[in-house]
C-alpha cells in the first residue's frame, strides 16, 4: 500500500508540474503579445523595445525547457529584425517584423493550449 501512495503522490506532483509549466508558457506568451502589440511607432520604440528584450532574456531559458527551439528562434529573429530596422529607420520592415513576432508568440503557446489536436 505504501507503494501505491508514493506513486499517487509522485503522479500528483507530475501533473502539478505539467499544469504549472503550461500556465507559465501561456502567461509569458500573453505578456509578450501585450508588449509587442503595445510597441509604439518606429520613432518612439527604443525604450519599449529595450523592455521587451529584457523581459524576453529573463524568460527565454525557462521557456527553452518545454518550447521547441524553432519557436524560440522565430521570436529571436523577429526581435532582432525589429531592433535592426529601428536602428536603420525602416518603418515598413519594422511593422513586418512586429507581425512576425506576434506570429512567433502564437507558435510559442500553440502546444500548451488544450485542444483536440494536441491530444491526438
Amino acid at each position: 500500500m505504501k507503494t501505491f501512495y508514493l506513486t499517487l503522490f509522485l503522479f500528483i506532483i507530475l501533473v502539478g508540474l505539467i499544469v504549472g509549466n503550461a500556465v507559465f508558457v501561456l502567461q509569458t506568451a500573453n505578456v509578450l503579445k501585450d508588449k509587442v502589440t503595445a510597441l509604439p511607432d518606429l520613432s518612439e520604440a527604443e525604450a519599449a523595445l529595450g523592455e521587451l528584450e529584457a523581459f524576453w532574456q529573463k524568460r527565454r531559458v525557462p521557456l527553452s525547457l518545454s518550447v521547441p527551439a524553432g519557436a524560440l528562434l522565430l521570436f529571436d529573429t523577429a526581435l532582432t529584425g525589429m531592433r535592426s530596422t529601428m536602428e536603420s529607420g525602416n518603418a515598413a520592415d519594422y511593422e513586418l517584423y512586429r507581425d512576425e513576432a506576434l506570429l512567433a508568440i502564437r507558435g510559442l503557446a500553440r502546444l500548451e493550449r488544450f485542444s483536440a489536436e494536441n491530444l491526438l
